[in-house]
């Protein structure tokens, strides 16, 4: 038996979405991220306590194969120019779906939904508090985003859409800095928070995970996965990291051709062979991740509210339970959400009278976070009801008097007009955009 060194920093990940859970999706598409490690796949070894003749052991009886997996990808936009047509998402069932869909899809399933689209090219005559322009496939509580005369990008969200006016007008969630200087007005992928799992009602059941290592029989097949957990790491000056971690149904060993029965491969029979092992790189025609340089947070009803902050997490605090099925690969048939408590938290410079009177009136206040050089990169997080979860006790940061405010997301129902439940973003309490 010979020995080598396969290193853990080559090796990729393909996602394919699954129409039917726990089959192997067929359209798999790759996804650049950090190294994977998979210590936390399981494959259940039970003791067998028959009765024996010697005070011996018998062979173990090798049950479901399971466990999780964290998979990490830099924050980035979706294109490296700015845009010139709405921003448009293919399901990743079809076929001309990109790994940045894959990327989409997944956040919407933690999330809970999904809506893309918009790019305005009449706006006229805007104030700060109104956008005004033909909405075309605008909608209600979606992010936008524009650029003003001084070449600055700005991140908000509309609550209505006037129809009856001349042009549509549409009221921003927040009074922005500046208005549109060039009549344009850039829509967004936006990813909303919703009660239940709406997102795994349509089409898309679960994904498909393939990882293939630097060994020629490094291949783990992993099907029926789901988010378990959500979370984004923007530190100033640093890169955004955008962390998913992941519940796996089943999983194979590609290099296992032996049969082993329905829990060593996917199906009965085994696995395909010697299925790993890379040979090139392979290309991803995304924008490259910017450092976190040019972020804003504004807390309240006005964006000239801004904070200085020094760190800013964000994680959606999700709760995912198994259905127990006898007819799966490994006893799971779906997972469903108990629970979604989205929360960012921002380090800072310490304001007693704000912070601590909105803390103990548990007043609620609208928080965006946005980053990005310009439309196609930037990105953004949005409560519209935010409040502070915990008291902000005083802490010492580099001699300053500094602390950590956590928000959580709270119930919203500010935004107007005809909102269908989990269809659009209006009247959601968190919003995740890509502009």
């Amino acid at each position: 038996m010979a020995h080598e060194a396969f290193l853990s920093a080559i090796g990729k990940l393909e996602v394919s979405a699954e129409t039917t859970f726990g089959d192997e999706g067929s359209n798999y598409k790759y996804v650049r991220t950090m190294p994977i490690d998979r210590s936390g796949l399981t494959a259940t070894s039970m003791r067998n306590e028959s009765q024996r003749q010697q005070d011996v052991e018998l062979a173990k009886i090798v049950g479901p194969h399971g466990g999780t997996l964290q998979t990490s990808v830099y924050l980035h936009g979706f294109s490296s120019t700015v845009p010139s047509t709405p921003p448009a998402h293919t399901s990743s069932t079809a076929g001309g779906a990109t790994g940045f869909d894959l990327i989409l899809d997944i956040l919407a399933g933690g999330i809970g939904n999904l809506h893309s689209g918009g790019y305005v090219t009449n706006e006229t005559a805007s104030t700060t508090s109104i956008l005004k322009a033909d909405s075309q496939d605008l909608t209600i509580g979606q992010l936008v985003a524009w650029q003003d005369s001084n070449d600055e990008w700005h991140v908000n969200s509309i609550t209505n859409i006037d129809a009856a006016a001349n042009p549509d007008e549409m009221p921003l969630l927040q009074t922005a800095l500046a208005v549109p200087a060039n009549n344009k007005i850039f829509g967004a992928h936006t990813i909303f928070q919703c009660t239940g799992t709406p997102f795994f009602d349509g089409a898309v059941k679960a994904f498909s995970l393939r990882y293939t290592g630097m060994g020629a029989d490094d291949r783990t097949i992993m099907t029926g996965c789901t988010p378990s957990g959500i979370s984004i790491s923007l530190p100033v000056g640093e890169l955004p990291v955008l962390n998913v971690d992941w519940n796996i149904s089943h999983w194979s060993e590609d290099a296992l051709t032996e049969d082993l029965g329905v829990h060593g491969g996917l199906e009965e029979g085994g696995g395909e062979g010697l299925t790993g092992g890379l040979t090139s790189s392979e290309a991803w025609s995304f924008p490259t991740c910017e450092a976190v340089t040019q972020a804003h947070v504004s807390w309240g009803t006005t964006q000239a509210n801004e904070r200085q902050v020094q760190g800013i997490e964000v994680n959606i605090g999700l709760e995912v339970q198994p259905i127990v099925d006898p007819h799966s690969n490994s006893g799971v048939g779906g997972w469903y959400v108990t629970k979604r408590t989205p929360s960012i938290t921002l380090t800072m410079m310490r304001d007693v009278q704000e912070e601590i009177q909105d803390f103990f009136e548990q007043s609620g206040k609208t928080l965006t976070v946005w980053g990005g050089s310009q439309a196609g990169r930037l990105y953004a997080f949005q409560m519209p009801n935010a409040r502070i979860s915990e008291y902000s006790s005083p802490a010492d940061n580099n001699g300053a008097v500094m602390t950590t405010l956590t928000f959580l997301a709270n119930e919203f129902t500010g935004d107007t007009g005809v909102i269908t439940s989990n269809t659009v973003p209006g009247d959601k309490q968190f919003r995740m955009g890509f502009l």
